[in-house]
Protein backbone atom coordinates (compact mmCIF):
# COMPACT_ATOMS: atom_id res chain seq x y z
CA UNK A 1 0.00 0.00 0.00
CA UNK A 2 1.46 3.34 -1.21
CA UNK A 3 2.57 5.74 2.15
CA UNK A 4 0.91 9.07 0.45
CA UNK A 5 2.75 10.85 3.41
CA UNK A 6 5.96 10.02 1.93
CA UNK A 7 5.21 10.90 -1.35
CA UNK A 8 4.13 14.36 -0.18
CA UNK A 9 6.93 14.27 2.34
CA UNK A 10 5.00 14.98 5.33
CA UNK A 11 4.07 13.17 8.54
CA UNK A 12 0.58 11.82 9.44
CA UNK A 13 -0.37 14.61 11.84
CA UNK A 14 0.21 17.02 9.30
CA UNK A 15 -1.96 20.33 9.30
CA UNK A 16 -3.62 20.68 5.87
CA UNK A 17 -2.18 23.92 4.93
CA UNK A 18 1.16 22.21 5.22
CA UNK A 19 -0.48 19.38 3.10
CA UNK A 20 -1.48 21.61 0.29
CA UNK A 21 1.58 23.81 0.39
CA UNK A 22 3.80 20.75 -0.02
CA UNK A 23 1.80 19.36 -3.01
CA UNK A 24 1.89 22.31 -4.55
CA UNK A 25 5.76 22.62 -4.32
CA UNK A 26 6.29 19.19 -5.48
CA UNK A 27 3.57 19.27 -8.64
CA UNK A 28 5.19 21.82 -9.91
CA UNK A 29 8.50 20.10 -9.42
CA UNK A 30 7.61 17.44 -11.53
CA UNK A 31 5.17 18.74 -13.69
CA UNK A 32 5.66 17.32 -17.13
CA UNK A 33 5.96 19.99 -18.85
CA UNK A 34 9.02 21.46 -16.54
CA UNK A 35 10.64 17.87 -17.54
CA UNK A 36 10.41 16.84 -20.83
CA UNK A 37 13.64 14.93 -20.36
CA UNK A 38 12.80 12.78 -17.78
CA UNK A 39 10.30 10.40 -18.73
CA UNK A 40 9.66 9.11 -15.25
CA UNK A 41 8.33 12.70 -13.89
CA UNK A 42 4.70 12.16 -15.36
CA UNK A 43 4.49 8.74 -13.52
CA UNK A 44 5.73 10.85 -10.20
CA UNK A 45 3.58 13.79 -10.79
CA UNK A 46 0.32 11.63 -11.02
CA UNK A 47 1.21 9.84 -7.85
CA UNK A 48 1.80 13.14 -6.47
CA UNK A 49 -1.84 14.04 -7.85
CA UNK A 50 -3.45 10.65 -6.45
CA UNK A 51 -1.78 11.44 -3.06
CA UNK A 52 -3.06 15.16 -2.62
CA UNK A 53 -6.50 13.56 -3.58
CA UNK A 54 -6.94 11.14 -0.40
CA UNK A 55 -5.20 13.45 1.83
CA UNK A 56 -6.46 16.79 0.66
CA UNK A 57 -10.13 15.46 1.69
CA UNK A 58 -10.91 15.34 5.29
CA UNK A 59 -12.88 12.51 4.66
CA UNK A 60 -11.06 10.55 2.60
CA UNK A 61 -7.97 11.11 5.03
CA UNK A 62 -9.60 9.35 7.90
CA UNK A 63 -10.11 6.56 6.09
CA UNK A 64 -6.85 6.04 4.54
CA UNK A 65 -5.48 6.68 7.96
CA UNK A 66 -8.07 4.27 9.32
CA UNK A 67 -6.62 1.59 6.56
CA UNK A 68 -3.05 2.93 7.14
CA UNK A 69 -3.00 2.13 10.84
CA UNK A 70 -4.38 -1.75 10.34
CA UNK A 71 -2.07 -2.41 7.60
CA UNK A 72 0.73 -1.35 10.34
CA UNK A 73 -0.96 -3.62 12.90
CA UNK A 74 -1.98 -6.71 11.10
CA UNK A 75 0.18 -8.72 7.92
CA UNK A 76 -2.64 -8.19 6.19
CA UNK A 77 -2.18 -5.04 3.56
CA UNK A 78 -5.20 -3.69 1.45
CA UNK A 79 -4.46 -2.21 -1.65
CA UNK A 80 -5.68 1.40 -2.84
CA UNK A 81 -8.50 -0.12 -5.02
CA UNK A 82 -10.20 -2.24 -2.21
CA UNK A 83 -10.47 0.62 0.39
CA UNK A 84 -10.75 3.61 -1.83
CA UNK A 85 -12.92 1.42 -4.24
CA UNK A 86 -14.78 -1.49 -3.41
CA UNK A 87 -14.38 -0.95 0.11
CA UNK A 88 -15.38 2.93 0.34
CA UNK A 89 -18.31 1.85 -1.99
CA UNK A 90 -19.79 -0.63 -0.19
CA UNK A 91 -19.57 0.87 3.69
CA UNK A 92 -20.99 3.96 1.54
CA UNK A 93 -23.71 1.87 0.11
CA UNK A 94 -24.33 0.01 3.56
CA UNK A 95 -24.79 3.36 5.62
CA UNK A 96 -27.04 4.32 3.00
CA UNK A 97 -29.18 1.25 3.53
CA UNK A 98 -29.42 1.42 7.22
CA UNK A 99 -30.34 5.14 6.59
CA UNK A 100 -33.30 3.98 4.72
CA UNK A 101 -33.78 1.33 7.01
CA UNK A 102 -34.35 3.67 9.82
CA UNK A 103 -36.91 5.45 7.99
CA UNK A 104 -38.77 2.89 6.79
CA UNK A 105 -41.96 1.68 8.69
CA UNK A 106 -41.05 -1.82 10.05
CA UNK A 107 -44.37 -3.47 8.79
CA UNK A 108 -42.94 -2.98 4.90
CA UNK A 109 -39.26 -4.11 6.04
CA UNK A 110 -40.55 -7.60 4.55
CA UNK A 111 -42.95 -7.10 2.26
CA UNK A 112 -41.26 -5.62 -0.21
CA UNK A 113 -37.66 -6.23 -1.29
CA UNK A 114 -35.13 -3.66 -0.70
CA UNK A 115 -33.99 -1.92 -3.57
CA UNK A 116 -31.18 0.26 -3.04
CA UNK A 117 -30.42 2.87 -4.80
CA UNK A 118 -26.49 3.77 -6.15
CA UNK A 119 -24.23 5.73 -3.52
CA UNK A 120 -21.62 7.51 -5.66
CA UNK A 121 -23.02 9.36 -7.94
CA UNK A 122 -20.30 12.11 -8.37
CA UNK A 123 -16.60 11.14 -9.70
CA UNK A 124 -13.65 13.43 -10.08
CA UNK A 125 -10.96 13.12 -12.97
CA UNK A 126 -7.70 15.59 -13.65
CA UNK A 127 -6.51 16.71 -16.87
CA UNK A 128 -4.05 19.15 -17.90
CA UNK A 129 -4.27 22.35 -19.61
CA UNK A 130 -2.85 20.80 -22.73
CA UNK A 131 -5.71 17.89 -22.77
CA UNK A 132 -8.10 21.42 -22.71
CA UNK A 133 -7.40 21.61 -26.03
CA UNK A 134 -6.96 18.33 -27.10
CA UNK A 135 -9.35 16.20 -25.29
CA UNK A 136 -8.61 13.28 -22.65
CA UNK A 137 -9.92 9.81 -22.03
CA UNK A 138 -9.84 8.66 -18.32
CA UNK A 139 -11.10 5.64 -16.55
CA UNK A 140 -13.31 5.36 -13.25
CA UNK A 141 -14.49 3.00 -11.48
CA UNK A 142 -18.27 2.91 -11.43
CA UNK A 143 -20.05 0.68 -8.47
CA UNK A 144 -23.66 0.30 -7.79
CA UNK A 145 -26.10 -1.92 -5.56
CA UNK A 146 -28.29 -4.04 -7.00
CA UNK A 147 -30.47 -6.72 -4.86
CA UNK A 148 -29.45 -9.85 -3.83
CA UNK A 149 -30.76 -12.50 -5.42
CA UNK A 150 -31.13 -14.99 -2.95
CA UNK A 151 -33.42 -12.95 -0.32
CA UNK A 152 -34.45 -11.04 -2.97
CA UNK A 153 -34.09 -7.97 -0.83
CA UNK A 154 -35.76 -9.08 2.30
CA UNK A 155 -32.18 -9.65 4.18
CA UNK A 156 -33.14 -12.60 5.85
CA UNK A 157 -33.75 -16.32 3.56
CA UNK A 158 -37.50 -17.04 2.52
CA UNK A 159 -39.42 -18.91 5.38
CA UNK A 160 -36.31 -18.89 7.61
CA UNK A 161 -35.61 -16.31 10.57
CA UNK A 162 -31.99 -16.35 9.38
CA UNK A 163 -29.50 -13.52 7.73
CA UNK A 164 -28.81 -14.22 4.45
CA UNK A 165 -25.24 -15.40 3.53
CA UNK A 166 -24.90 -14.19 0.33
CA UNK A 167 -25.38 -10.18 0.94
CA UNK A 168 -24.56 -10.78 4.88
CA UNK A 169 -28.21 -9.30 5.49
CA UNK A 170 -27.93 -5.51 3.75
CA UNK A 171 -30.10 -6.93 0.90
CA UNK A 172 -28.18 -6.06 -1.95
CA UNK A 173 -24.73 -6.60 -3.67
CA UNK A 174 -22.27 -4.13 -4.90
CA UNK A 175 -20.96 -5.04 -8.56
CA UNK A 176 -18.37 -2.35 -10.22
CA UNK A 177 -17.14 -1.56 -13.96
CA UNK A 178 -14.59 -0.48 -15.25
CA UNK A 179 -15.84 2.30 -17.71
CA UNK A 180 -13.59 4.45 -20.14
CA UNK A 181 -14.99 8.30 -20.49
CA UNK A 182 -13.76 10.30 -23.23
CA UNK A 183 -13.88 14.31 -22.27
CA UNK A 184 -14.13 16.22 -25.68
CA UNK A 185 -12.34 19.58 -26.43
CA UNK A 186 -13.71 22.57 -25.03
CA UNK A 187 -14.30 21.97 -21.73
CA UNK A 188 -13.81 24.70 -18.98
CA UNK A 189 -12.18 23.19 -15.71
CA UNK A 190 -14.77 22.23 -12.73
CA UNK A 191 -17.39 21.63 -15.62
CA UNK A 192 -19.12 18.35 -15.32
CA UNK A 193 -20.27 15.35 -17.51
CA UNK A 194 -23.29 13.40 -17.58
CA UNK A 195 -22.82 9.92 -18.20
CA UNK A 196 -26.20 7.85 -18.31
CA UNK A 197 -25.62 3.90 -17.52
CA UNK A 198 -28.61 1.45 -17.82
CA UNK A 199 -28.14 -2.15 -16.59
CA UNK A 200 -24.97 -2.77 -17.41
CA UNK A 201 -24.56 -6.20 -15.37
CA UNK A 202 -25.19 -8.42 -18.07
CA UNK A 203 -26.25 -13.07 -18.45
CA UNK A 204 -28.57 -12.21 -15.25
CA UNK A 205 -30.57 -14.52 -14.05
CA UNK A 206 -33.52 -12.84 -12.26
CA UNK A 207 -34.77 -9.68 -13.25
CA UNK A 208 -33.98 -8.51 -9.02
CA UNK A 209 -30.35 -8.92 -10.01
CA UNK A 210 -30.79 -6.18 -12.72
CA UNK A 211 -29.44 -2.63 -11.04
CA UNK A 212 -31.65 0.60 -11.36
CA UNK A 213 -29.87 3.33 -14.41
CA UNK A 214 -27.56 5.26 -12.84
CA UNK A 215 -27.09 8.71 -14.03
CA UNK A 216 -22.86 9.58 -13.70
CA UNK A 217 -22.18 13.23 -12.96
CA UNK A 218 -17.85 13.33 -13.88
CA UNK A 219 -16.19 16.81 -12.61
CA UNK A 220 -13.38 17.74 -15.29
CA UNK A 221 -10.54 19.38 -12.99
CA UNK A 222 -7.96 21.42 -14.10
CA UNK A 223 -4.42 20.34 -12.57
CA UNK A 224 -2.01 23.35 -11.85
CA UNK A 225 0.09 24.81 -14.83
CA UNK A 226 3.09 26.21 -13.81
CA UNK A 227 2.65 29.61 -16.59
CA UNK A 228 -0.93 29.71 -17.06
CA UNK A 229 -3.75 31.28 -14.99
CA UNK A 230 -7.12 30.69 -16.47
CA UNK A 231 -10.19 33.07 -16.00
CA UNK A 232 -13.46 32.32 -17.84
CA UNK A 233 -11.90 31.55 -21.17
CA UNK A 234 -8.82 34.08 -21.06
CA UNK A 235 -5.37 32.91 -20.02
CA UNK A 236 -2.58 34.88 -18.50
CA UNK A 237 0.87 34.12 -18.22
CA UNK A 238 4.18 36.66 -17.40
CA UNK A 239 6.79 37.07 -20.31
CA UNK A 240 10.35 37.79 -18.90
CA UNK A 241 11.58 40.00 -21.66
CA UNK A 242 15.41 41.33 -22.45
CA UNK A 243 14.96 45.22 -21.68
CA UNK A 244 16.38 45.60 -25.27
CA UNK A 245 13.64 43.84 -26.87
CA UNK A 246 11.23 46.38 -24.24
CA UNK A 247 13.23 49.14 -25.98
CA UNK A 248 13.49 47.99 -29.59
CA UNK A 249 10.45 46.01 -30.00
CA UNK A 250 10.39 42.27 -31.67
CA UNK A 251 9.48 38.90 -31.69
CA UNK A 252 9.25 36.78 -28.77
CA UNK A 253 8.54 32.93 -28.02
CA UNK A 254 6.78 31.51 -25.30
CA UNK A 255 5.41 27.74 -24.62
CA UNK A 256 1.93 27.53 -26.26
CA UNK A 257 -0.89 26.38 -24.04
CA UNK A 258 -2.20 23.93 -26.75
CA UNK A 259 1.56 22.90 -27.26
CA UNK A 260 4.40 23.74 -29.08
CA UNK A 261 5.94 27.54 -29.55
CA UNK A 262 3.86 30.95 -29.63
CA UNK A 263 5.61 33.71 -31.48
CA UNK A 264 4.16 37.29 -30.68
CA UNK A 265 5.16 40.70 -31.64
CA UNK A 266 6.69 43.49 -29.06
CA UNK A 267 6.22 46.78 -29.97
CA UNK A 268 9.07 49.11 -29.36
CA UNK A 269 8.94 51.23 -26.29
CA UNK A 270 7.24 48.20 -24.07
CA UNK A 271 7.08 49.73 -20.61
CA UNK A 272 7.80 47.03 -17.52
CA UNK A 273 3.90 45.72 -16.70
CA UNK A 274 2.25 46.37 -20.08
CA UNK A 275 0.27 43.19 -20.71
CA UNK A 276 0.10 42.32 -24.55
CA UNK A 277 -3.42 40.96 -25.62
CA UNK A 278 -2.92 37.74 -27.95
CA UNK A 279 -6.28 37.33 -29.43
CA UNK A 280 -7.55 34.35 -30.10
CA UNK A 281 -5.08 32.00 -27.88
CA UNK A 282 -7.05 31.23 -25.24
CA UNK A 283 -9.20 28.25 -24.23
CA UNK A 284 -11.83 26.56 -26.96
CA UNK A 285 -15.30 27.82 -26.46
CA UNK A 286 -16.81 24.31 -26.76
CA UNK A 287 -16.67 22.39 -30.03
CA UNK A 288 -16.14 25.42 -31.83
CA UNK A 289 -13.05 26.75 -33.28
CA UNK A 290 -13.78 30.30 -31.22
CA UNK A 291 -10.99 31.24 -28.08
CA UNK A 292 -10.88 33.02 -25.57
CA UNK A 293 -7.39 35.61 -25.48
CA UNK A 294 -3.74 35.42 -24.04
CA UNK A 295 -2.54 37.90 -22.16
CA UNK A 296 0.90 38.30 -21.49
CA UNK A 297 2.50 40.68 -19.22
CA UNK A 298 5.97 41.73 -20.05
CA UNK A 299 8.44 42.50 -16.95
CA UNK A 300 12.19 42.81 -17.42
CA UNK A 301 14.24 39.76 -17.78
CA UNK A 302 17.00 39.62 -14.56
CA UNK A 303 20.55 40.26 -16.43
Amino acid sequence: MKNYYELLEVNIGAQPEQIKANYRRLAKKFHPDLNPDNPKAADQFLAIQQAYEILGDPQKRLAYDSILQKSATSHSVESEDDWFGVGAYAAAATKTYQQEVRSTPKRCSMSKPHMPRTSYLSYRVRITLQELFRGAKRTINVGQTHTCGRCRGARVLPHKAQTCPRCDGNGFLVSFEILEINIPPGMLPDMSMRIEMRHWIDNVPHPLHMPYATSIHVLVELLPHPQFQIEGRDLYTTVEVPLEVLAKGGEWALPAPEGGELIFKIPAHSLSGETITIRRHGLLKGSSHRRGNLYCKLIPKPQ
